[in-house]
């Protein structure tokens, strides 16, 4: 059975892929280079809805693949994918745990931007993708995923190899997940995904009210139930119609998963609900003419607005189904049977257009941003609070952004640095609690809120001035990944007077001695990472509060010792 499932997918991969894929450096010619990349680029295409052409060119397989297969990044998703492939034509096994582990040396590799360790198909799709502005992205996820035409099974040593990476590279956050892509799992891809099948379902909406005119359409609360055997089941189809699809762990999307977990009962009060469209929905004879709850047959269904509280509660379902069967969501799904040409994208359009409110948009009612504001002015700096589309010259201007990370990481307390690393939104979460209120409280003023900026905006360029240097793929991962701590301990090496005394000649300090601070801090923490943290990963080591903190304090010892003095 397993054979003949393989050759399904044989006949299904010579039509869909036929004369897509290079294979131009195949030598034996025997078929078995073709399916192995068209395995990668079906599995791309069976987990981001991508197409064909896309997945193709997402193909990284061949000698000096360092065990990646292909590399694709969902931006809408905020999705990495990285793909290893295997083609078993007896359709029985699993991949050697020798390949699991070269794989795993690959995607290491590729996080700590090592990318002289890879073919030139991979460095072009690091290039193409800006992968490493990717990487450095707070909001990116990251799926590794084993494709093969085997059993669903994986070995012992196979998943403690995984179990042990996972361990490591999720240590400080939840950034990358593992997942096999069996030969049982591509057959069901190619049912669903190729023959575009519509979510027909059943839904059970309680206190529903219709509406008849002009069009057709029910109200009501559905549970975090029903939404998460919806998502989990169908998501690409459910998300055909949406702007902007699942983003991925973003902040607002966390706070809906906690709140889905820890205070289910609330997420109806807090969250905006969900807007969905389809051919048609019936109520079917159950539960009679009682409001309080109906049973609505639904014919392609498809949410229009709304992916990231369905996305985020399906994530929480995974962890915690006794607290997400709990939760209730208003509900708006209207029916196209009897609409106009056009109104279903007007729906569509329209409920995802309105102005979206974000945590940074309430520091407008914090007394000391206006404050700041205020005395900004009188130094000619514009000091924008609230977000805006205006663009403004960075010689006279400023927003709170760079204000709360920059006067953030300028206090004595590692953790605020790191947080501005690992998650930047929790910085300014809420304005009536710490870590906010130990940024900006009444003794902040002007002269110092600038110092931070221009500090911050320096270490930045220069930042982006040495990655842009030949000096490989560590030093240059170390350099972006390490910015916060950089700006941290160069704030810890000037002498609070730099920062707060306004008869201080800080133009002088900024021209002739601050790059070559910068400079040392970046060389010191180098040097420290691959003395004490040589097997870290990267990216995750700077968001983690005790390294950090050890990094610190071996750094501020090096250039103690190597005599550095700061005005």
């Amino acid at each position: 059975m397993s054979r003949i499932q393989v050759n399904q997918l044989k006949a299904h991969f010579d039509k869909l892929f036929a004369d897509k894929i290079d294979i131009s450096d195949d030598v034996y010619n025997d078929g078995h280079l073709f399916y192995t990349r068209a395995l990668a680029a079906f599995t791309i295409m069976a987990l981001s809805g991508t197409t064909v052409e896309d997945a193709c060119s997402a193909i990284t397989d061949g000698f000096g693949d360092n065990g990646i297969d292909a590399i694709y990044y969902n931006a809408s998703f905020k999705e990495l994918l990285l793909i290893q492939s295997k083609w078993i034509q007896s359709g029985t096994g699993e991949p050697q745990t020798s390949d699991v582990n070269t794989f795993i040396i690959g995607v290491r590799d590729l996080l700590e931007l090592r990318f002289d360790r890879f073919n030139s198909k991979v460095n072009d799709i690091v290039n193409s993708l800006g992968l490493v502005d990717v990487l450095n992205d707070v909001g990116i996820k990251i799926r590794v995923v084993l494709s093969y035409t085997g059993s669903d099974c994986f070995s012992d040593n196979s998943q403690r190899a995984v179990s042990l990476f996972l361990d490591e590279v999720n240590e400080a956050s939840d950034l990358m997940t593992f997942e096999r892509f069996p030969l049982k799992k591509g057959i069901q891809s190619l049912i669903n995904q190729f023959q575009g099948k519509p979510v027909n379902t059943q839904i059970i909406i309680n206190n529903w009210f219709k509406v008849d005119n002009p069009y057709f359409a029910i109200f009501g609360l559905v549970d975090g139930k029903t939404l998460s055997d919806l998502w989990l089941s169908n998501r690409l189809q459910l998300l055909s119609e949406n702007i902007r699809e699942f983003i991925g762990f973003s902040n607002v999307n966390s706070e809906l998963k906690a709140t889905a977990v820890s205070a289910p009962e609330k997420f109806l009060y807090f969250n905006n609900g969900i807007t969905a469209l389809c051919d048609s929905i019936k109520k079917t004879a159950v539960y009679g003419a009682d409001h309080s709850v109906g049973s609505f047959k639904v014919e392609n269904l498809k949410i229009v607005n709304g992916a990231q509280t369905v996305g985020s509660i399906a994530e929480a379902y995974l962890t915690n189904q006794e607290s997400v069967e709990r939760v209730l969501v208003l509900i708006k799904i209207v029916s196209l049977e009897n609409c106009p040409d056009g109104f279903g994208d007007d729906v569509t359009q329209k409920t995802n257009t309105q102005n979206r409110v974000e945590r940074r948009d309430f520091l407008s009612m914090d007394t000391n941003q206006k404050r700041l504001q205020e005395e900004l002015s009188l130094e000619g700096i514009r000091y924008q609070i609230k977000r805006t589309s205006e663009q403004y010259n960075q010689n006279n201007s400023c927003n709170s952004e760079e204000v709360i990370i920059s006067v953030g990481c300028s206090l004595s307390d590692v953790s605020v640095s790191t947080l501005a690393k690992r998650e930047v939104g929790k910085l300014w979460e809420s304005i009536s609690s710490t870590p906010y209120t130990s940024i900006i409280d009444s003794h902040l003023h002007a002269t110092k809120a600038w110092r931070c900026v221009r500090i911050l905006r320096r270490v930045s360029e220069i930042v982006s001035e040495k990655t842009k240097e030949k000096n490989g793929g560590r030093i240059n991962g170390c350099y972006i990944h390490s910015n916060r701590l950089v700006l941290h301990i160069v704030f810890n090496k000037i002498s609070q007077r730099a920062l707060n005394d306004s008869s201080f000649d800080f133009d002088s300090f900024y021209h002739s001695s601050l790059d070559n601070l910068i400079l040392s801090v970046e060389a010191a923490i180098y040097s420290v990472v691959e003395q004490y943290y040589s097997s870290s990963m990267l990216p995750q080591l700077f968001k983690n509060y005790s390294k950090t903190k050890d990094v610190k304090e071996k750094c501020l010892q090096l250039l103690d010792s190597q005599g550095l003095a700061i005005e």
